[in-house]
């Protein structure tokens, strides 16, 4: 349930927003109520514990809910957009070669120490 809103909140969409909520309520239900017959909270009423229990039409609905879970999920249906990524800037010394920076401000770090106050 928890990653199923993890998806929800990266889409931007409504569509699969409810579709991924509503599949992982429908698991959650299902799950919570088989659990509470089996410690005899609730009077038995025949429900499979998903992913658990063996029954053939059960397993493949389970398996369609975390497919329509994972196909929002991967597709990103209306995903939400990442920024874009930061371009590192590549310096060139007087010969050519590739600098990032850090050495120099490695010297300023080390004069503003070497400095007293």
């Amino acid at each position: 349930m928890i990653r199923a809103g993890m998806i929800a909140r990266n889409t931007e969409k409504l569509f699969p927003k409810y579709l991924v909520l509503g599949a992982a309520m429908m698991l959650s239900i299902q799950a919570f109520i088989s659990m509470a017959v089996a410690v005899t909270l609730i009077p038995v009423t025949g429900q499979p514990l998903p992913l658990i229990s063996r029954g053939g039409t059960s397993t493949l609905i389970t398996c369609a809910y975390f497919g329509l879970m994972l196909s929002a999920d991967r597709f990103g249906i209306g995903k939400k957009k990442n920024e874009e990524p930061v371009e590192s800037t590549v310096e060139r010394d007087d010969e050519g070669e590739e600098t990032t920076g850090s050495d120099e401000l490695e010297e300023e770090k080390v004069n503003q120490i070497a400095q007293p106050a």
